[in-house]
């Protein structure tokens, strides 16, 4: 949920969207962006507390939250964040990096994810085109969180998503428990044709039975889902 990251909804709202999805279905709210991108981010335990007693409200269907950190927040800056999330109220969060040192520093990646296991948080997976030095494939629990950016149906958008079929398939055969797998689009009317596939995909491959978005036209045919 990228609206969390820049307003947080009040009580009523959040309980009306929770009302309006069916059993099962999970919110992932993104951490406020004065959380997430203050310079000293360790300070915002009690900011992180209301961002939390807000988001509650979703009941059973709030799921992983994500902290997504800013490009600028580097490898050294790796105690800030370990600080903030010793205090954290959020037991299921995932963490994302976005800067290249995060993972040229093989040292600090690994006191991380050393952290993230021992206290049950997950790694965040970026996979955007051309940006490759943010990709990796580590799991730090049963929960893999995958925020994948594609390219409007470029062909290329396809081959990207067989190989996380490919290797979601195994993560599952391995004892995979959760999967979140975000589907972002430029031109956000693509999005479902996308979720479509991935869906169908990975139900061949795993044998499991996900029910894919039923894609509707609007009136102004644009594409609902």
């Amino acid at each position: 949920m990228n609206a969390t990251h820049y307003r947080v909804p009040d009580e009523n709202t959040i309980k009306r969207w929770a009302d309006a999805v069916p059993a099962g279905f999970k919110f992932c709210p993104k951490i406020h962006q004065s959380i997430s991108h203050n310079n000293n981010i360790s300070k915002c335990i009690p900011e992180l507390n209301d961002f939390y007693k807000s988001i509650s409200h979703f009941g059973n269907k709030l799921g992983t939250c994500f902290l997504q950190l800013p490009p600028k927040f580097e490898a050294k800056h790796l105690s800030l964040l370990l600080e903030f999330l010793d205090h954290s109220p959020i037991s299921d969060l995932a963490v994302e990096l976005r800067h290249e040192s995060r993972f040229s520093n093989s040292e600090a990646l690994n006191q991380l994810s050393n952290y993230l296991y021992k206290n049950n948080l997950t790694l965040n997976i970026t996979d955007v085109a051309g940006k490759r030095d943010v990709l990796h494939q580590r799991l730090t629990n049963k929960t893999a969180f995958v925020r994948f950016t594609a390219n409007d149906l470029h062909p290329s958008d396809f081959k990207r998503m067989n190989d996380w079929v490919e290797r979601t398939t195994e993560w599952i055969a391995a004892g995979l428990e959760r999967l979140y797998f975000l589907v972002h689009t430029p031109n956000k009317s693509l999005t479902p044709e996308l979720a479509v596939y991935f869906i169908q995909r990975l139900n061949k491959s795993t044998g499991l039975k996900l029910t894919p978005p039923e894609i509707q036209k609007s009136n102004a045919d644009s594409t609902l889902f």
